[in-house]
């Protein structure tokens, strides 16, 4: 990955793709649980659901810095279903500002990992779990498609 990339890379990492942080900001607390928001996810959902992905690729980041890439476990596409509806379960307990605070303490702490990556684990050569493969489907191209759920639901 050269530092072009990378720079693109941290570029995505720091914009609110789509607007969905400034779309689930305007949520007051009475709307956070109401069903519907994106299918019959109410904005809490959507938040852990978004907050997870985001968790799960600092994971593999952390595990990249630390030498330890084979320890990665893909999701298999079958497996996407259960694994949503885990990570929304586990979090559904946190209190919304709290889960906005936590998301983007995540985007902070993607940035930082990122930054602190050489270019050979970031991206190696015929390895496996290429950050910039991941990286977009776990945050910003999750964040844009979400955003447009919103978007057209509202």
């Amino acid at each position: 990955m050269s530092e072009m990339m990378r720079g693109e890379l941290l570029q995505h990492l720091r914009e609110d793709y789509g607007g969905l942080r400034q779309l689930l900001e305007r949520q007051s607390e009475n709307e956070v649980s109401t069903p519907g928001l994106v299918g019959d996810w109410s904005a809490q959902q959507l938040l852990a659901h978004i907050v997870a992905w985001e968790e799960e690729g600092l994971e593999r980041l952390r595990l990249i810095g630390a030498g330890r890439r084979d320890e990665i476990r893909g999701i298999r596409s079958e497996e996407v279903n259960a694994w949503n509806a885990a990570a929304v379960a586990r979090l559904a307990e946190v209190p919304w500002r709290k889960l906005l605070a936590r998301w983007l303490d995540t985007r902070v702490a993607l940035v930082e990992a990122v930054t602190s990556l050489t270019d050979e684990q970031l991206d190696p050569p015929g390895g496996r779990f290429r950050v910039s493969k991941w990286m977009p489907n776990f945050t910003w191209a999750h964040e844009a498609e979400h955003a447009a759920d919103v978007s057209s639901d509202k």
